[in-house]
């Protein structure tokens, strides 16, 4: 601001010195104002004494805004307890990891802190922590973050509470200690890859209420024999079950209408499938390299399938109605079919 005040006081002396300039005597002798200048000089005003108001800006000057600044956001710093880092937000407290210096086998997170609700487990929270071996989650407790406990290596028990309904992208995923997992039935949605890599997980129990799987849930939890996908799931995105090599029975959603990219590829255990009337459309490499696959119902709801759905998989046979779509598919590809009603 004091820059544009020097600006326009320079201005406006300036535009006082050219009014001056032009009140010199004309060819006759005269002034501007009409008065007679002595031995022809010319009259001379001296602006030392003017006051020019810096806040008046002359006709057709143009005077630069100040830019308009806007204060950084910044991320408040996490406070701390014996155990936890935690952040207070206006939806309650958030963990976002252990207290400095603390090391843990065992946590059990509180349902408050500073008598505040906890609410969610952060992205990131315990990602890397191999020395964790079972986690609780409290009561109240809504979401767990994006690879709130990714690379757990040595995590092999964790306890829901029943108001978790959500867990966020690659969760639990690389936890190759943890066997077993039962969802309660307050979640609706397991983010992509959340349970990838869990190499030892041999059963899940996937929860009535659930709504969608996203993709490469489980991909390559090689030790998982068997999975019941609720009749609530609407969606399973692709790769979900992606080289779940040891997957030997499937049970499938009565609701679900497209099977994606790769679901059940690499699925090598995988005898049979019995798709329910509520597919429509089966996409590329569904169930590719499947390569104990015999049988595969399907009915005659559906009305598109991929050229690949049964890409490697020499020994299946299509059960589904002669005059079915599935049924002109197996011709048109070279697959066996038979009339199943």
């Amino acid at each position: 601001m004091r820059k544009i005040r020097k600006i326009v006081l320079l201005m406006g002396m300036m535009l006082l010195i050219g009014m001056c300039a032009c009140n010199k005597q004309d060819e006759g002798g005269n002034t501007d104002n009409g008065e007679t200048a002595e031995n022809g000089e010319n009259i001379t005003t001296t602006i030392s004494d003017v006051e020019i108001d810096v806040d008046v800006v002359p006709t057709g000057t143009f005077i630069e805004e100040p830019e308009e600044t806007t204060p950084e956001e910044t991320t408040p710093a996490p406070s701390s307890d014996d155990t936890f880092k935690y952040l207070v937000e206006e939806a309650g407290v958030v963990i976002v990891g252990l207290s400095e210096g603390t090391v843990a086998e065992e946590i059990i997170i509180p349902a408050t802190i500073e008598d505040i609700t906890v609410v969610k487990i952060a992205d990131e929270a315990f990602r890397h922590n191999g020395n964790l071996k079972s986690i609780v989650l409290p009561e109240g407790m809504l979401e767990i973050g994006a690879r709130a406990f990714d690379d757990c290596s040595a995590l092999e028990s964790v306890t829901f509470s029943d108001t978790v309904t959500h867990i966020g992208n690659g969760a639990f995923s690389k936890c190759k200690a943890l066997t077993e997992i039962s969802l309660p039935d307050s979640i609706n949605s397991i983010g992509n890859s959340a349970f990838a890599d869990c190499g030892a997980l041999e059963k899940v129990i996937l929860n009535d209420g659930l709504l969608t799987v996203g993709a490469y849930a489980f991909s390559r939890c090689t030790s998982l024999t068997e999975i019941v996908i609720p009749d609530t799931v609407s969606t399973l995105g692709s790769c979900a079950f992606y080289h779940c090599e040891a997957l030997e029975s499937v049970e499938v959603s009565r609701q679900l209408i497209t099977i994606e990219f790769g679901t059940f590829m690499y699925c090598k255990l995988l005898k049979k499938i019995s798709l329910p009337d509520s597919v429509e459309v089966i996409e590329h490499k569904a169930f590719a390299e499947c390569i104990n696959l015999k049988e595969a119902y399907i009915t005659d709801v559906v009305y598109f399938m991929e050229k690949d759905v049964f890409e490697g998989c020499t020994l299946v046979t299509i059960m589904t109605p002669d005059e079915a779509y599935a049924a002109n598919w197996a011709k048109e590809h070279g697959v066996r079919q038979k009339n199943y009603y």
